[in-house]
């Protein structure tokens, strides 16, 4: 029951990242990030969305 209880956990610490870096979309464009830094961001994403069945969300929500 624990397992279920940490999964339950990170998968919502996992959307709240990703909200969080959605909202801060605006001010992460006007920063001078690199295209490699976006890249690993976005399979940093990839890969929870995968691990914590999330993917179809980020997708719809542009996340991914």
């Amino acid at each position: 029951m624990e397992v279920y209880n940490n999964y339950i956990k990170n998968k919502e610490r996992i959307r709240e990242e990703a909200i969080r870096y959605q909202c801060g979309y605006g001010e992460f464009r006007d920063a001078s990030y690199s295209w490699a830094e976006i890249h690993e961001w976005q399979c940093y994403f990839e890969k929870m969305g995968r691990r914590y069945g999330l993917l179809t969300e980020f997708r719809e929500n542009g996340i991914c």
